[in-house]
């Protein structure tokens, strides 16, 4: 059966602009990480495959920081793909109870699960709506562990006038179909400390390096 000429005129919305050969190659203002760093407000940011690969390039490089640690804690109602990259990794996943009708990390269940084990702690923005992460980057520093902001579905977000992230130690966003601004797949990863991010960018290339084209 023959779609209907309306059908064939409407394109989805992530579908995109059309490809220009000058979109594959690198270079100054048009670079996106770059734009990226600048709309979120951030000193730079390293664009991934997606964003759980971003999460695992950051867990990697914080799990071969400090190897003692090997627990991840997460919110009980959470992104399946996060629990995924915690095992990819081979870390142990904490799931964490949240607040009655919130997407908050309950403090008390949070505080009981901290300890010398805890490697990182992942509160999570779902579908745009941020949710409370003061109380879990306190628990989370007053243990050693590291706090990695689940931002894949809130990118743009913004509290106080700052990106969400811009407050923690790491923060990962998702460019993958579906979400507010979209390659149909891509993850972008932000990280504070200047010598964790360059750890992170060897990390990529040791996770995935360049193939040449063949």
């Amino acid at each position: 059966m023959r779609r209907p000429p309306e059908a064939r005129r409407v394109a989805p919305p992530t579908a995109g602009l059309p490809l220009r050969a000058a979109d594959l190659l690198p270079g100054g203002d048009a670079d996106l990480e770059g734009a990226l760093a600048r709309y979120l407000g951030l000193d730079a940011v390293q664009l991934e495959c997606s964003g759980t690969a971003a999460l695992v390039i950051a867990l990697s490089v914080l799990h071969e920081r400090a190897p003692q640690r090997d627990t991840v804690i997460v919110p009980a109602y959470t992104c399946p793909l996060v629990a995924l990259a915690v095992a990819r990794c081979g870390l142990r996943l904490a799931l964490c109870d949240l607040l009655p009708d919130s997407l908050d990390l309950d403090p008390q269940a949070l505080a009981a699960l901290c300890d010398a084990r805890t490697l990182a702690v992942l509160p999570t923005h779902l579908g745009g709506r941020l949710a409370a992460v003061a109380p879990a980057r306190a628990l989370a520093r007053a243990c050693g562990a590291w706090l990695i902001e689940d931002a894949a579905q809130a990118l743009g977000a913004r509290r106080d006038g700052r990106c969400v992230g811009a407050d923690s130690d790491m923060a990962f966003f998702s460019l993958a179909v579906g979400k507010g601004l979209t390659l149909f797949e891509g993850g972008v990863l932000w990280v504070r400390d200047p010598a964790l991010r360059a750890a992170c960018r060897a990390m990529a290339a040791r996770l995935a390096p360049p193939r040449p084209l063949l």
